[in-house]
């Protein structure tokens, strides 16, 4: 369905963002970031097809109330 595609461009986007999460302990940022890739994923999946749906950082925020 592009879910997973899209879950793992979301937190590609968020390390391209956040470089230093690769070297942080899990915490809030690192949880953000997952929730931000998840947000991606799940957007997909309310979508159809795999390509047409895969979502902008805003349009992940208006869908998740995603600030960060």
């Amino acid at each position: 369905t592009g879910a997973g595609d899209a879950f793992l461009a979301g937190l590609l986007h968020q390390l391209t963002q956040q470089p230093r999460l690769l070297h942080q302990p899990p915490g809030a940022a690192v949880a953000r970031a997952m929730a931000f890739a998840s947000a991606c994923g799940a957007m997909v999946c309310a979508g159809a097809g795999a390509i047409n749906p895969q979502p902008w950082p805003a349009a992940v925020a208006a869908f998740s109330g995603f600030s960060g």
